[in-house]
């Protein structure tokens, strides 16, 4: 499982700017002009209902992968590595696929911390709290924890400002470490084969609940 959370450190998004919180998470009052951009940025996702985009994932010790990103909402979401990688990860709406070493993972979306990107109805304020707000011209980036357990991974989403443009995300564990997923060449408006979010073949099926 740890391995499958790296990978979400999931898309999408260690950052520019100083990601994350680690540890205790710190009091943060949003501000008017900070509840604007959230609603801002929650219209912008709720109006994504298909994503195409490359990507490139990279971690702190330098190991990188890259492939293509395909999201549908609600729920469905395929990382498809080039080459192709150790292990997959495919949503079917339903469950998060996770497959490698000969054996399939399987857990609720609401239990990933790409989750959110990929909800019917995206709010920010619903399992997730907004714990920073950081801004550079034409720039913006949330940091979010989970309002029952504020003090598990932190996601950051970055976006490009005006116009609003989705462009990597992180994930920050309590060790301090970050993986981050850059994406490029942004599609929307995507329709995808009916089998892409579809995970057949073999392997041994482990459920978690979280």
């Amino acid at each position: 499982m740890r391995n499958m959370f790296r990978l979400f450190a999931p898309l999408v998004v260690a950052l520019a700017v100083a990601l994350a919180l680690i540890g205790p998470a710190q009091a943060y009052t949003l501000t008017a002009t900070d509840k604007a951009d959230i609603a801002r940025i929650e219209k912008y996702l709720n109006a994504i209902t298909t994503m195409r985009a490359k990507f490139v994932q990279s971690e702190q010790d330098g190991r990188t992968m890259e492939g293509v990103l395909s999201l549908q909402r609600p729920g469905r979401l395929r990382f498809s590595f080039v080459p192709k990688g150790p292990y997959e990860i495919i949503a079917d709406g339903t469950r998060l696929n996770y497959i490698g070493g000969g054996a399939l993972t399987q857990v609720s979306m609401d239990a990933t911390p790409l989750g959110v990107l990929v909800a019917k109805e995206i709010r920010l304020d619903d399992t997730l709290e907004v714990v920073d707000v950081q801004r550079a011209p034409k720039f913006i980036a949330l940091t979010l924890a989970q309002k029952k357990n504020p003090n598990a991974e932190k996601l950051t989403i970055e976006f490009a400002d005006n116009p609003l443009q989705l462009k990597k995300w992180a994930i920050t564990y309590k060790n301090g470490h970050v993986v981050t997923v850059g994406l490029f060449d942004v599609e929307t408006g995507v329709i995808f084969p009916p089998d892409t979010f579809k995970y057949i073949g073999p392997g041994s099926t482990q459920q978690q609940t979280y």
